[in-house]
């Protein structure tokens, strides 16, 4: 079985090898008011926005070596998304409004790239912790102990992920909210 590969999805939240692909919902509103009830009406999970990993793929290419099996290739095939608010009516609104939503998205996505680097993160420790794993006695016990790590850090990460946002009040404290003017 050395050689085989071994494609396993992966929850969302999680983050490496790919890239980072932004998506908008479109609100409109020419008042602070305006703009946060279309937040709340069009927004992903009743969130203002949403970093998550689109489902992703480990490739594990186990290697034989004395003693049983270790991790001799590990690869992910991985997209990180970002889901964000797009102001589409903003030319009909006050400079003054203007200016407050570019202050509160540029707080929002330092708070969503916080997320970001934290499933970056999350995937280089499931590299480095899985390539360090003693041999296994078969490729099968390696696929199930690279399981049993991943399912651990991703407890962990998600765990992370919830306590920050708690902390930040989904980025409020972090001067993610539109004051009117």
């Amino acid at each position: 079985m050395a050689g085989a590969l071994l494609a396993a999805l992966l929850p969302a939240g999680t983050q490496a090898d790919g890239a980072l692909e932004r998506r908008y919902y479109d609100v409109r509103g020419t008042t602070a008011g305006e703009l946060a009830a279309g937040i709340t009406a069009r927004s992903p999970l009743g969130v203002t926005a949403l970093t998550e990993l689109a489902p992703t793929r480990i490739i594990l290419r186990p290697r034989r070596v004395s003693g049983g099996y270790v991790v001799g290739d590990l690869r992910f095939d991985d997209v990180i998304i970002q889901t964000l608010p797009r102001w589409v009516d903003r030319d009909r609104a006050r400079p003054c409004l203007q200016r407050e939503w570019d202050r509160a998205m540029a707080a929002l996505i330092r708070h969503e790239d916080t997320h970001r680097r934290r499933y970056e993160e999350y995937v280089a420790r499931l590299r480095q912790e899985a390539l360090a794993l003693p041999p296994q006695p078969s490729a099968g016990a390696l696929f199930s102990a690279v399981a049993r790590l991943n399912k651990r850090l991703e407890e962990e990460t998600v765990a992370w992920q919830q306590d920050y946002d708690r902390r930040t009040q989904h980025g409020r404290a972090e001067g993610v909210f539109i004051r009117g003017c």
